[in-house]
């Protein structure tokens, strides 16, 4: 239906939550990582950047220069 497992889904939606606190909070990186689930900030950084293709700190600056 989705094109795509369960994990997979759910993985894709947690990023975009990320995405979204990231522009819209001014929440720390590593307590977005924290409040999303991830096991630690290196691991959160790794599935940002898989789904994004840019880390979260990458991100957030270009999301505070635009």
């Amino acid at each position: 239906m989705f094109g795509c497992t369960p994990f997979q889904y759910h993985a894709k939606e947690r990023i975009k939550q990320c995405k979204f606190l990231i522009e819209t909070t001014d929440l720390s990186l590593a307590k977005i990582s924290d409040k999303m689930g991830f096991e630690s900030y290196p691991h959160f950084s790794k599935s940002f950047k898989e789904k994004t293709k840019v880390t979260p700190n990458h991100y957030q600056k270009i999301i505070r220069n635009s």
